[in-house]
């Protein structure tokens, strides 16, 4: 059981509603559905959107989408690099894939987190959020969920982009315990102190309301 497994299995509860953002092959959404009530998948690539809706139980549901900061169609680079499963396909232009010719791009439909929530009315509980640097725009669009709502957000982060990141950190620092996981550090303190260069996952854990 890898830590973010782990991560997933300790926070949520069966009576929880959980979204996937960035499901890619789906392995995250399946664990989240097999221990609570409701999952929602986000994937933009229709094939793996596809793949992964004819594999879900019934309380996983599929949404070819992408979150982002604003709705309407957007330009989606698919990581075209073999046996990594298009794990860096992202809304974000990394121009060494691109350089390499090693992206396709597609146009995918946008929507913000904060317009689901507000028209399917359904509010996420735990938010894991994997979208290959594109989280700070995620969370631009989940502005409102985020503050009023307080889920539990995992998410991903490239730590060479955390000047991107930081306005984010703040602003989630008002209503969120953000640490390090897996070691667990405070996020924001660590973060200021030096330049990082891995991949690391962010816990947002909500503070208890006033």
């Amino acid at each position: 059981m890898d830590h973010i497994e782990q991560l997933i299995r300790y926070h949520l509860t069966p009576e929880m509603i959980a979204f996937d953002v960035g499901a890619n092959h789906g392995g995250y959404a399946l664990i989240m559905a097999s221990v609570c009530q409701q999952v929602i998948g986000f994937e933009p690539i229709p094939e793996l959107a596809e793949d992964l809706r004819r594999r879900a139980p019934a309380n996983l549901s599929v949404e070819t989408l992408a979150l982002s900061d604003r709705e309407g169609r957007a330009d989606f680079h698919i990581d075209l690099r073999e046996g990594l499963n298009a794990q860096q396909s992202s809304l974000l232009t990394v121009d060494e894939l691109h350089q390499a010719k090693l992206v396709r791009t597609v146009t995918v439909e946008t929507i913000t987190l904060d317009h689901y929530v507000a028209t399917r009315g359904v509010t996420p509980d735990f938010l894991k959020i994997d979208v290959e640097g594109w989280e700070p725009e995620v969370f631009a669009g989940a502005a409102r969920t985020l503050a009023e709502h307080r889920p539990v957000v995992l998410f991903e982060m490239w730590e060479t982009h955390y000047p991107r990141y930081r306005d984010w950190f703040h602003r989630l620092d008002a209503t969120h315990h953000l640490v390090r996981a897996g070691a667990p550090l405070a996020a924001i303190p660590y973060y200021e102190a030096a330049t990082r260069y891995e991949v690391a996952d962010v816990l947002a854990i909500p503070r208890l309301r006033r």
